[in-house]
C-alpha cells in the first residue's frame, strides 16, 4: 500500500493496477470514440469496380487512334448499376460514380464531345485510364484501414462501413459508478429536508466522467451508515471505476474506508501529498478500482482531473494523454507543504493558450468550480511569474474557449 505518496507516484500505481476493458465486437457505426483492440483491414477493393469520375461517355481508347470519328451510343450506366459491357467501336453514356463497362478503358467528359441523337462525335484521342477510378484505388483488398490502438473517429467509422466491415474489436466505454455519501444529500431534482441539499458533487462527477467517454451505470446518494455504504459498494460492476465522495476524513461518520474493506476492496492508496486530496484513498477488488474522494465539490473536481480522467483513458485503451501546458498571465504563489492543484480559466491569446488562476479573484469555492476550465499543478513553496509555462490537468478535449 502506498501511503501519502506524491500525485505522480499515486497515478503511476493506480494506472499499473488496472487494464483496458475486455474487447467486444461492435458494428462500425457504434464504434465512434472507442479504441480499436485489433488492426482492421479492408475485406474488398474500394471501389469494388472501376468507376467513372465524370459525367460523359465510356469507350475504348484504342478506338480513338484515328480522329475525328463517330461512335454509336449503345447503353447508359448510372451509380448503382451492375457492371455491363460495350462492344468494339461503340460508346456508353456514363454518370459520375457509375461502374465502367467491360470493353471500356477511358471516359470522355461531356464538355469534350458532341452528340447528335445516338451518335457521339469525337475530335481528340483518349488515353487509357482517363477519368476512371480503378478498382481498389481508394483501398486495396487487405489494405490496413486502421491500426490497433486507433481511436475510431466519425470519419473512420464511415470508411469502415464503406469497406463492408461488419464489426470491429474495440475496448468498450469504461463502466463507472458514482456514489455521494452523506445523510444531508438528496438526488438531483428531489426536495431536501431542512438542513439537507441536492447533491452537487454527484452531478459534477457524473457529468465529467460522461464527458470523458465513460458510461455511468449508477449515480446515487448513500446514507452515512455502515450498512448502506457496504451494500452500495458490494453491488458494483466487476470491471471499471467507482468514485465515492465523502467519508474519507477521521470523523464519526467518515466510514468510506471501512465500508470498502467490508465490501471486499483492498486499500492500495491511503492519502496523497496533494492539496486538496490529503485524505483520499484508492482500493481494488478484482478488476474494479475505487477512488474514495473527499465530499466537497472543490475537492472532488481537482482529484477527478488528476486521477479519474487519466484512469478512464487507461480503461478505454487510450495511450496516456500528452502533457499540456498554458502560459500564466497572473502571478501565482503557493505555501509550504503540499503540491497545489490551482483552478484556472483558459483562453487563447493568438496562438498562446493563456491560464488565469481563479484563486486571486476572491471567489467562493463554488464560484471557482462554476468557472474553471482546468487545474494548474503547482509545487509547494513556489512563486510563478506571469509568462511562465505551467503544467495543466485538463480534459483531453478542452471546452470551447
Amino acid at each position: 500500500m502506498l501511503e501519502n505518496g506524491t500525485r505522480e507516484e499515486t497515478l503511476e500505481l493506480l494506472t499499473q493496477s488496472v487494464s483496458p476493458q475486455p474487447c467486444a465486437q461492435v458494428p462500425p457505426h457504434k464504434a465512434a470514440g472507442l479504441v480499436l483492440a485489433e488492426t482492421v483491414r479492408s475485406p474488398a477493393d474500394i471501389p469494388e469496380h472501376a468507376r467513372s469520375s465524370r459525367d460523359g461517355y465510356a469507350l475504348n481508347s484504342a478506338d480513338t487512334a484515328d480522329v475525328p470519328l463517330s461512335l454509336p451510343v449503345t447503353a447508359t450506366f448510372a451509380p448503382g448499376d451492375l457492371p455491363g459491357a460495350i462492344t468494339a467501336r461503340s460508346a456508353a453514356r456514363i454518370l459520375t460514380g457509375a461502374p465502367v463497362p467491360r470493353g471500356a478503358d477511358a471516359v470522355v467528359m461531356d464538355e469534350d464531345v458532341h452528340r447528335e441523337g445516338d451518335t457521339l462525335l469525337l475530335s481528340d484521342r483518349l488515353v487509357s485510364g482517363e477519368y476512371i477510378f480503378p478498382a481498389g484505388s481508394d483501398l486495396a483488398h487487405n489494405a490496413t484501414v486502421a491500426e490497433v490502438g486507433t481511436t475510431v473517429t466519425p470519419g473512420l467509422a464511415g470508411v469502415l462501413t464503406r469497406c463492408g466491415v461488419e464489426s470491429v474489436a474495440v475496448h468498450p466505454a469504461p463502466e463507472t459508478a458514482v456514489l455521494a455519501l452523506g445523510n444531508e444529500l438528496v438526488a438531483p431534482g428531489a426536495t431536501p429536508d431542512p438542513g439537507g441539499f441536492r447533491s452537487d458533487n454527484l452531478v459534477l462527477a457524473t457529468a465529467l466522467l460522461e464527458s470523458a467517454g465513460a458510461t455511468v451505470n449508477r449515480a446515487r446518494t448513500v446514507q452515512d451508515t455502515p450498512e448502506a455504504m457496504r451494500e452500495a459498494l458490494s453491488d458494483l460492476p466487476g470491471h471499471g471505476l467507482t468514485v465515492t465522495m465523502g467519508g474519507t476524513g477521521r470523523g464519526d461518520h467518515d466510514l468510506a474506508r471501512s465500508a470498502a474493506r467490508q465490501a471486499g476492496f483492498e486499500v492500495i492508496v491511503d492519502g496523497v501529498r496533494l492539496r486538496p486530496g490529503r485524505t483520499m484513498f484508492a482500493a481494488r477488488r478484482d478488476d474494479s478500482l475505487l477512488l474514495g474522494l473527499p465530499g466537497p465539490p472543490f475537492a472532488v473536481a481537482p482529484l477527478l482531473y488528476a486521477f479519474a480522467l487519466p484512469l478512464l483513458r487507461r480503461f478505454a485503451g487510450h495511450q496516456p494523454a500528452p502533457p499540456r501546458t498554458a502560459r500564466l498571465n497572473r502571478p501565482l504563489r503557493t505555501r509550504k507543504g503540499l503540491e497545489w492543484l490551482a483552478p484556472c480559466t483558459l483562453e487563447w491569446s493568438g496562438p498562446i493558450l493563456s491560464a488565469t488562476p481563479l484563486a486571486d479573484h476572491a471567489l467562493s469555492p463554488l464560484e471557482e468550480i462554476a468557472r474553471l476550465h482546468a487545474y494548474i499543478a503547482v509545487p509547494p513553496e513556489t512563486s510563478l511569474a506571469p509568462g511562465t509555462d505551467v503544467p495543466l490537468l485538463a480534459p483531453a478535449s478542452l471546452p470551447p474557449l
